[in-house]
Protein backbone atom coordinates (compact mmCIF):
# COMPACT_ATOMS: atom_id res chain seq x y z
CA UNK A 1 0.00 0.00 0.00
CA UNK A 2 1.45 3.56 -0.96
CA UNK A 3 -0.05 6.40 -0.72
CA UNK A 4 -2.39 8.33 -3.24
CA UNK A 5 -0.53 10.67 -5.82
CA UNK A 6 -3.45 13.00 -4.33
CA UNK A 7 -2.26 12.65 -0.81
CA UNK A 8 1.42 12.50 -1.90
CA UNK A 9 1.34 16.09 -3.49
CA UNK A 10 -1.00 17.45 -0.67
CA UNK A 11 2.66 16.30 2.03
CA UNK A 12 4.78 17.81 -0.45
CA UNK A 13 2.70 20.90 -0.71
CA UNK A 14 2.72 20.87 3.28
CA UNK A 15 5.94 19.88 4.27
CA UNK A 16 8.65 21.09 1.63
CA UNK A 17 7.98 24.67 2.78
CA UNK A 18 7.94 24.17 6.44
CA UNK A 19 10.96 22.07 6.04
CA UNK A 20 13.60 23.57 4.00
CA UNK A 21 16.45 21.39 2.29
CA UNK A 22 18.92 24.23 4.22
CA UNK A 23 17.21 24.39 7.56
CA UNK A 24 16.54 22.21 10.56
CA UNK A 25 13.53 19.46 9.46
CA UNK A 26 11.63 16.76 10.42
CA UNK A 27 11.29 12.75 9.77
CA UNK A 28 7.78 11.60 8.32
CA UNK A 29 6.70 8.22 8.44
CA UNK A 30 3.03 7.59 7.86
CA UNK A 31 1.67 4.14 9.04
CA UNK A 32 -1.76 2.63 7.95
CA UNK A 33 -2.71 -0.40 9.70
CA UNK A 34 0.09 -1.23 10.47
CA UNK A 35 2.24 -1.07 7.17
CA UNK A 36 4.45 1.84 6.53
CA UNK A 37 2.88 3.67 3.28
CA UNK A 38 5.26 6.76 3.19
CA UNK A 39 8.97 7.74 4.85
CA UNK A 40 11.02 10.82 4.09
CA UNK A 41 12.87 13.06 5.33
CA UNK A 42 12.85 16.99 5.01
CA UNK A 43 15.48 19.50 6.13
CA UNK A 44 19.04 19.16 8.02
CA UNK A 45 19.80 17.38 11.14
CA UNK A 46 22.95 19.12 11.32
CA UNK A 47 23.22 22.72 9.91
CA UNK A 48 27.29 22.97 10.61
CA UNK A 49 27.71 19.40 8.78
CA UNK A 50 25.57 19.35 6.41
CA UNK A 51 24.12 16.25 7.25
CA UNK A 52 20.32 15.94 5.55
CA UNK A 53 17.19 14.44 7.78
CA UNK A 54 16.64 10.50 6.36
CA UNK A 55 13.77 8.91 7.74
CA UNK A 56 15.67 6.03 9.07
CA UNK A 57 17.58 8.46 11.68
CA UNK A 58 17.28 7.96 15.44
CA UNK A 59 15.98 11.51 17.09
CA UNK A 60 16.56 12.15 20.94
CA UNK A 61 12.96 12.87 22.64
CA UNK A 62 12.99 16.30 24.17
CA UNK A 63 10.27 18.54 25.36
CA UNK A 64 9.09 19.27 21.49
CA UNK A 65 8.12 15.31 21.41
CA UNK A 66 4.50 16.74 22.78
CA UNK A 67 4.10 18.53 19.90
CA UNK A 68 5.19 16.13 17.08
CA UNK A 69 2.50 13.98 19.21
CA UNK A 70 -0.46 16.57 18.60
CA UNK A 71 0.13 16.67 14.72
CA UNK A 72 0.70 13.23 14.22
CA UNK A 73 -3.13 12.96 16.18
CA UNK A 74 -4.33 15.43 14.04
CA UNK A 75 -2.92 13.36 10.97
CA UNK A 76 -4.11 10.00 12.14
CA UNK A 77 -7.69 10.96 13.68
CA UNK A 78 -8.71 14.03 11.27
CA UNK A 79 -9.82 16.90 12.64
CA UNK A 80 -13.58 15.60 12.43
CA UNK A 81 -12.59 13.51 15.17
CA UNK A 82 -10.56 15.56 17.03
CA UNK A 83 -11.56 19.18 17.11
CA UNK A 84 -8.33 21.71 16.85
CA UNK A 85 -9.76 23.99 19.33
CA UNK A 86 -9.66 21.18 21.95
CA UNK A 87 -5.87 20.47 21.51
CA UNK A 88 -4.61 24.48 22.32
Amino acid sequence: MTLSPELLEQFEALLTPLYPADKPGAAVIVVKDGETIFRKGYGMANLELGVPIEPQMVFRLGSFDAQGHITECIFCQGPQTMPLKKLS
